[in-house]
């Protein structure tokens, strides 16, 4: 749910949610919940159709996708950072790879080169961090 509020996500994701932690045997959230949420972290992504410059999905990709939201959200302290993933390593752990990596530069370049467009203006972070409303 994180995620989505940082991404600016569909409200189905509630009805989906909830329909995935059913089949699991997990209790929903409740809707007071998901407003909690909602109201403590802001929206960072500008992209099609919830941002005033509406970037196209293939910049927020080339920006980051979804690695680089997560770093963000990693940054304001929103995550459990020592669960381990399937990769054997910890959410940490791939957070720094990510961060580090050639791969991230190529893109955000490529971005800036091909599009001239800034990485941080399609996923803002904290420091840029706007309501999109």
């Amino acid at each position: 749910m994180v995620f989505y509020a940082a991404v600016g996500g569909s409200s189905n994701l509630l009805m989906h949610l909830s329909a995935t932690l059913r089949m699991a045997g997990v209790p929903a959230a409740s809707c007071e919940k998901c407003e909690e949420i909602n109201r403590m972290v802001l929206c960072i992504v500008d992209v099609l159709p919830n941002g005033p410059v509406n970037y196209t999905t293939v910049q927020l990709y080339l920006a980051g996708g979804v690695p680089e939201v997560i770093l963000h959200l990693r940054d304001a302290g929103y995550l459990i950072l020592d669960a381990l993933t399937v990769t054997g390593k910890t959410l940490g752990e791939n957070l720094e790879d990510r961060e580090n990596s050639e791969h991230r530069t190529a893109f955000r370049n490529h971005l800036k080169e091909q599009d001239v467009v800034d990485s941080t203006d399609v996923i803002m972070g904290l420091k840029k961090q706007r309501s999109l409303d």
